[in-house]
């Protein structure tokens, strides 16, 4: 359910995306060249253009990207930014 947070964040910044599928149940997950973009082996991980040819992983970690990253869905002050990154966390 961690990766319907991710796409339910994109929606809701109207951003497009594309959902490429992993075996998790094959291991898919615990290959070195998915641990490379995944430390913990785990999904969600993020493309985005923002990261330069870099991926992200972890929910919190990709919600907290975008939000700031597109500059929706945060506020645009110190504190408000400060409780997004703490409810985001909170939340995991």
């Amino acid at each position: 359910t961690k990766d319907m947070r991710v796409q339910w964040s994109l929606v809701e910044m109207g951003l497009p995306y594309r959902v490429q599928g992993w075996d998790y149940a094959a291991g898919a997950c615990d290959t070195p060249a998915f641990r490379a973009i995944s430390p913990f082996g785990q999904i969600p991980v993020i493309e985005d253009d923002a990261l330069g040819q870099g991926a992200l992983a972890e929910t919190a970690a990709i919600l907290i990207h975008l939000a700031e990253t597109h500059g929706r869905l945060t506020p645009a002050d110190a504190a408000g930014r400060a409780e997004v990154r703490q409810w985001c966390v909170a939340a995991m």
